[in-house]
């Protein structure tokens, strides 16, 4: 018998790194497998693969495949045994792409393709930590972890255990998606990623959404919203997704992914070749060696006998430098196409066509670090973390682009590489990139200095520079707070507005730095002056003044950065008391009449919780005896620590006995609404409010909140308006429920409800009904608008103003009760950008 050739098998990508249609980012057991083969005859073989593959591309062999195989399946098989094999060969394919998933991440974390198989093959890795919670198998999942922890690859196992389970016909379908490439409906996405395998609405859908960090927060939020919807909607289906903290959600949707313990990460080191030390100098390095991807860089860094690093930057940009050593001669070519790619991502917020690149060669120079990888005509990173690394150097070589501070929605993109540009960088290079942000926005630089220097840092190997230097620079970094954040920054320093010139008293010991205010006039003219040593408390203290401020201790000198850490830390501790003891909002009327109501109480010892009126005889005879003091302190019941200047005190006076605020009888009445009801018998103050007057109450106190936030935002902290939370999303509408609660013995009432956008040509207003907390239905529509109006309404702000459902417990117990509200709004905006740390005090809400 007579054998003939009829076909060759060809690859699709070619095996060899420089062959037609070459993808060295695949893993060589990739290429060789049945997804990546094509039957050809021979003369289409030479010529597809002629002049190294340039006239066929992957994705029209692919097509040609996939269409050729459909036509011998409809020949050989009947309808049902058609969509069978369907299923199962879609199975198969998700099955591996999610492996090839696996291998790349590993891969671009430096490990070969065989410990990068091995590693994929054993389905105990990546697992998770031990002492992960179990995740839900229904509804929405938010598995929360900092980059480099391993959540990924623990949904990518997630994934393959739900492609296994729908081997029977009646499990959810399973889908992997990155939320990067879900540029439109996220019900289409899924929709169309079932098609061969089934009805998403009967057998319900196990869905991996990747990469929620990585997209716009707007997008995120309807994504969110969206996936909240699918899974009520679809039977038995979950949609788990990846993101690092900050994205906010349910506390019943979120799950902490916990670092490695040190058995589980000596384990991990002990498969991918060596032991590593997790007793390193610093402290960083310790917590980073806690994360898998760091335990990776560290192990492979280790068994070339590179030196210890001082950071989570030195670790990646070993990998970096060991990944350009893949490409070659072309590694300086590859260093500059890997920037430029980063910074093509960054702006255009997803993958990035491959012709941008360049030609074929800078392509493949790119694809041998194996730190990218192709999909179709697209080029990505395979580690969301070295596409920040790459763009923060290109902003180190660049600078910012030119819009990037037109607002802080084009800001946002550039967030993360700022802080490892910053974490990177000598001081030159941070000073000119966080100077010009500190001033324009100094929220968001706040929260950049905090993500790229650790907050509590032990260990530094880096000297001091001279105690000059040292001065000098943290003179000129507090000098921009101060400018950024005044006129609220010159009470945190200095208890006075305006403050003086600063004078920076500063000297070296030890490895500490000490440096002091200087807050009383006085013959020193230079701005920057170093103390004579030796010196102790007394000699600080004559330098000082009397109101002097000191800060001190060993800098993080690892960080050339740190003069800004140092300076934000100074104002950061000086801005807690300020708010504790709550801003005056002196132009607001609102605040006026709650803070004069409260003194007159105040000053005539009156107690009660019913808003009885105060004569006003009473209150002026109570005034007289303060009027002479510098300043006076009030004890009552609901408001420890009231105070009052005796300016104060003379100015009510006037007042009163001009008639103002006072009624025929000589009363002054509360600005508050006062209850409708008779007391009697009634424990519980706020059932002496009749069911309309409470929600007249409850729309008064927080419209009246409203304004004072308002203006405490613009006369405190006009330059963060623009990025605190609820400032930049005003006008706003409040809506939702007040209700009558009761927990076991004690009675009180709560107002549910959500922060909507209005446009900017109505005024903020509130608008309550009275009933239980809102059903889920309605908390899930009324955040949808929120967002939707954010997006639209306000574009720029979007990404750094969160609407948010609220639940507080609210009353007469406080005579400033709409001030209060407005203070503990102000003080979480200022947490979420790290310029204020703790809890608001507890009478507040």
């Amino acid at each position: 018998m007579v054998q003939r050739v009829i076909g060759e098998e060809a690859h699709i990508v070619a095996e060899a790194d420089r062959g037609p249609r070459a993808d060295p980012s695949m893993p060589k057991t990739e290429r060789n497998s049945y997804p990546n083969m094509i039957l050809l005859c021979m003369p289409h073989h030479t010529f597809v693969d002629s002049e190294n593959g340039a006239h066929f591309t992957v994705e029209q062999l692919h097509k040609m495949k996939a269409e050729h195989e459909a036509r011998v399946i409809q020949r050989l098989s009947d309808p049902q045994e058609q969509t069978a094999k369907r299923r199962d060969e879609s199975l198969a394919e998700l099955q591996i792409a999610s492996r090839a998933r696996l291998i790349s991440r590993w891969a671009a974390a430096g490990l070969s393709d065989e410990v990068s198989g091995m590693l994929a093959d054993d389905t105990g890795v990546g697992c998770g930590p031990a002492s992960m919670p179990d995740i839900a198998p229904i509804g929405v999942v938010v598995l929360e972890g900092e980059f480099g922890s391993g959540k990924s690859v623990t949904a990518e196992r997630l994934h393959q255990a739900d492609i296994t389970a729908a081997a029977s016909t009646d499990a959810p379908l399973p889908v992997y998606l990155n939320a990067e490439d879900v540029p439109g409906s996220l019900r289409h996405a899924i929709a169309d990623a079932v098609e061969p395998l089934g009805d998403p609405t009967h057998h319900g859908v196990r869905v991996v959404l990747d990469g929620m960090d990585e997209i716009d927060s707007t997008r995120a939020h309807k994504l969110l919203g969206v996936a909240r919807e699918l899974v009520e909607s679809w039977p038995g289906s979950r949609i788990l997704m990846t993101a690092r903290p900050g994205l906010e959600v349910r506390d019943s949707e979120r799950v902490a992914y916990p670092t490695l313990s040190d058995q589980e990460a000596h384990a991990l080191a002990d498969r991918v070749g060596t032991h590593v030390s997790l007793h390193a100098e610093s402290a960083a390095i310790r917590d980073a060696l806690r994360l898998p991807l760091f335990i990776i860089i560290a192990a492979t860094a280790q068994n070339e006998g590179w030196e210890a690093p001082q950071s989570r930057v030195d670790l990646l940009e070993k990998l970096v430098q060991r990944a350009l050593q893949a490409a070659g001669g072309d590694r300086d070519d590859a260093a500059s196409t890997l920037a430029k790619l980063a910074w093509l991502t960054v702006e255009g917020g997803g993958p990035v066509p491959a012709g941008e690149l360049g030609g074929e060669p800078l392509i493949r120079a790119v694809l041998m670090t194996r730190l990218v990888v192709r999909r179709g005509r697209t080029l990505r990173f395979g580690l969301p973390i070295l596409e920040q690394h790459f763009a923060g150097r290109a902003l180190l070589e660049k600078g910012l682009p030119d819009h990037a501070l037109d607002s802080p929605a084009a800001l946002e993109r550039w967030r993360y590489p700022l802080a490892l540009a910053v974490a990177a960088c000598g001081w030159q290079q941070s000073d000119a990139l966080l100077r010009p942000l500190v001033l324009r926005y100094p929220g968001i630089a706040s929260w950049i200095i905090r993500e790229a220097i650790p907050e509590v840092y032990r260990g530094s190997a880096s000297a001091l520079p001279s105690s000059v230097q040292a001065g000098q620079r943290v003179h000129h970094t507090l000098t921009s707070w101060l400018s950024a954040l005044k006129p609220a920054a010159d009470l945190a320093l200095y208890g006075a507005v305006p403050a003086p010139p600063l004078v920076l008293g500063h000297f070296v010991a030890g490895g500490e730095l000490v440096t002091a205010l200087k807050t009383d006039p006085g013959p020193v003219q230079d701005e920057v002056v170093e103390l004579p040593r030796p010196v102790d408390h007394e000699a600080l203290e004559t330098f000082m003044g009397r109101r002097g401020r000191w800060h001190s201790g060993p800098p993080p000198t690892d960080y050339p950065a740190w003069p800004w850490q140092w300076s934000l830390d100074w104002m950061t501790r000086g801005l807690r008391p300020v708010l504790s003891r709550q801003l005056p909002a002196a132009h607001c009327d609102a605040w006026v009449a709650e803070r004069r109501w409260a003194l007159c109480r105040a000053l005539v010892k009156q107690k009660g919780f019913l808003l009885k009126p105060v004569d006003a005889e009473a209150v002026v005879a109570a005034a007289r005896q303060h009027t002479a003091s510098v300043r006076v302190t009030f004890s009552s019941a609901r408001r420890p620590g009231l105070s009052a200047t005796g300016s104060d005190l003379t100015r009510l006076v006037a007042h009163l006995e001009a008639g103002e605020g006072v009624d025929g009888h000589g009363q002054i009445h509360s600005p508050i609404p006062a209850p409708d009801l008779p007391a009697g018998n009634n424990r519980w103050v706020m059932g002496t409010y009749s069911e309309s007057a409470l929600v007249s109450f409850a729309v008064y106190i927080y419209e009246t909140a409203i304004a004072i936030y308002k203006e405490l935002c613009e006369q405190w902290f006009p330059a963060l308006v623009p990025t605190l939370g609820l400032a930049a999303m005003l006008p706003v509408s409040l809506s939702g429920t007040v209700s009558r609660m009761s927990e076991g013995n004690q009675l009180w009432t709560g107002v549910n409800y959500c922060q909507i956008p209005r446009p900017a040509s109505e005024s903020s207003s509130a608008a309550f009904a009275l009933g239980p907390p809102p059903a889920e239905d309605w908390i899930n529509s009324s955040m949808e608008a929120a967002h939707e109006g954010l997006q639209r309404l306000r574009p720029d702000a979007a990404p750094w103003s969160r609407p948010s459902y609220i639940i507080q417990r609210f009353g007469s117990s406080s005579d400033t009760p709409a001030t209060d509200i407005a203070h503990s709004w102000l003080w979480k905006d200022l947490a979420r950008l790290k310029l204020i740390t703790g809890t608001a005090p507890g009478g507040w809400t």
